[in-house]
């Protein structure tokens, strides 16, 4: 059983959780608080930065019809589940964070993000895990007592299954995939910040960026945490795969690296016919496929400048 499946299950039987607990982080410093250079974007992009060079990120949905949870309400489960189920894992946050965790000085800090589903919404006859699994994610990060990122939490955007009994959550209401935590490695953002994802295309692209980054989860197949910014240059240019096949892109997709959590620039990968939804497996060996978004990639591989892979 994977680290992930590990960890969710475990909601299964989650002790009761202390609601809230996490001290306001607006006055916390932000982890991520770089401006883009003016000079790396155009249309869409530059008319979306504040005065700060700050992306003013519109508000995303799925598009689904079912009710999803707010960012408050989010927040407040993502509170609980640092204060009370993190610190009972220490060596799953410890390990991918690189040094030990304080977990009683956590607070939320920087920017809370919304990655999308790459999934059309379910049928509604799925259970209420799965639907977990596949929906869009709120993305939470927690800095130490020097004000750094340490952890990162997501929570699944349709898990409204999830109720507070008084300051509590009611164990009753988990059914599992409600909830991701990873640590964040040292000296990083997770994910990188949107402005840090510009500047890192328009420098090796060569181009500038005309869109406004949009968040977009990769699949069940991955942690939320690897979600990728999707962006696109202003004009095509030539990029190279690791298998050294070259073609003209325009739109790219940065985020971490599954396994190093380096932040890598990824293109599309060409799709077969028959890959138009992606497996999930269940515990009980039954798979179940959920329909990829027409406007999402299913896959993705590193993209290359100058003739580099």
């Amino acid at each position: 059983m994977s680290e992930r499946v590990r960890r969710q299950v475990c909601l299964l039987v989650f002790i009761p959780l202390l609601a809230g607990g996490c001290r306001d982080a607006e006055n916390l410093t932000r982890p991520d608080n770089t401006g883009v250079d003016r000079a790396h974007v155009t249309g869409a992009a530059a008319a979306a930065l504040d005065a700060d060079g700050q992306f003013v990120l519109p508000a995303l949905s799925s598009g689904w019809s079912r009710t999803e949870l707010g960012e408050a309400e989010a927040a407040a489960l993502a509170d609980a589940y640092v204060r009370v189920y993190a610190p009972t894992l220490p060596s799953w946050f410890e390990r991918v964070h690189g040094a030990k965790i304080d977990f009683a000085a956590l607070r939320r800090c920087g920017r809370v993000f919304y990655a999308l589903s790459p999934y059309v919404e379910p049928p509604m006859s799925t259970s209420q895990s799965l639907v977990n699994a596949v929906s869009s994610q709120w993305l939470f990060s927690y800095c130490d007592g020097r004000a750094l990122p340490a952890v990162s939490v997501a929570v699944a955007a349709a898990a409204t299954n999830l109720r507070f009994a008084g300051s509590r959550i009611d164990p009753a209401s988990l059914v599992g995939n409600e909830i991701d935590g990873s640590g964040i490695p040292m000296g990083m953002n997770v994910p990188i910040s949107p402005e840090g994802a510009v500047e890192r295309l328009a420098k090796e692209s060569q181009r500038r960026i005309s869109t406004v980054p949009r968040l977009l989860l990769p699949g069940v197949r991955f942690h939320p945490q690897v979600a990728r910014w999707e962006l696109a240059t202003e004009t095509p240019v030539a990029t190279t795969n690791s298998d050294g096949q070259s073609r003209s892109d325009r739109l790219f997709f940065l985020g971490s690296n599954v396994r190093s959590w380096d932040v890598v620039v990824y293109r599309s990968r060409a799709q077969s016919a028959d890959s138009l939804s992606d497996a999930l497996i269940r515990a009980n060996g039954d798979t179940v496929r959920f329909q990829r978004r027409s406007d999402v990639p299913l896959d993705w591989e590193r993209a290359g400048f100058g003739g580099r892979p």
